[in-house]
């Protein structure tokens, strides 16, 4: 039943501003149980998610711009028109603008701590994330329990035939982040949530990932 579930999962180029609003609370509900069932190293989860709803649009466009220019460093300028979702060339970060919802995953310094952590930290034992040199050492730790609780909102959310898109297309520099306010730390996950109009699937199409054998190898 899960791995049919998760077999619904379609990358969204753009959503459908013409649907029902999806309530907050349906949002904070689903939030709510992916942070229950989400796991953290040490139960300290060293990262945040900011939620930037429908009436919030200028802070999207703001996320948008910070994609762009992510990709204008990396690529060359881009120059994307409507017609080009036939060629491809549509970002698939552009769902940023037609999204109802925004997630951004920020790093969090770890605390406070709970008694039993406190009682562990007394006796010596070390945890990263709850000291600045630690947290800096923890990039990969936090991306993977990001990444987790992205995949986990999004299985929930195809249960409720909402769609989701995640983005890795950005800078960690904070200079770019400026214009919005609560991004104090380096973002690790951007995600959209809404209900999709157009599909990646529908527009790219000789794409296939590598082959099973090619990833998976039996020792």
């Amino acid at each position: 039943m899960i791995y049919e579930v998760l077999k619904k999962h379609k990358h969204v180029m753009e959503y459908n501003d013409e649907t029902d609003i999806i309530k907050k609370s349906d949002i904070i509900d689903l939030l709510k149980k992916t942070w229950e069932i989400t796991p953290s190293k040490n139960n300290l989860m060293p990262w945040q998610v900011f939620v930037v709803g429908p009436d919030n649009q200028n802070y999207k466009n703001i996320v948008y711009n910070i994609c762009s220019k992510n990709e204008d460093r990396a690529n060359g300028v881009n120059e994307y028109k409507d017609n080009d979702y036939i060629k491809g060339r549509v970002p698939a970060y552009a769902n940023i603008k037609s999204c109802q919802y925004l997630f951004m995953m920020p790093q969090r310094l770890s605390g406070p701590l709970n008694h039993y952590q406190q009682q562990q930290w007394n006796n010596g034992v070390f945890y990263d994330t709850y000291t600045e040199e630690g947290l800096t050492n923890s990039e990969n730790i936090i991306n993977l329990e990001c990444g987790i609780f992205g995949a986990n909102f999004r299985a929930l959310a195809i249960e409720k035939e909402i769609d989701t898109s995640y983005t890795l297309c950005f800078s960690g520099n904070l200079n770019y982040w400026k214009d919005l306010p609560f991004i104090d730390r380096p973002v690790t996950l951007i995600m959209t949530v809404g209900y999709g109009k157009k599909y990646r699937k529908d527009i790219i199409f000789n794409d296939p990932k590598p082959n099973f054998d090619t990833i998976v190898k039996l020792i």
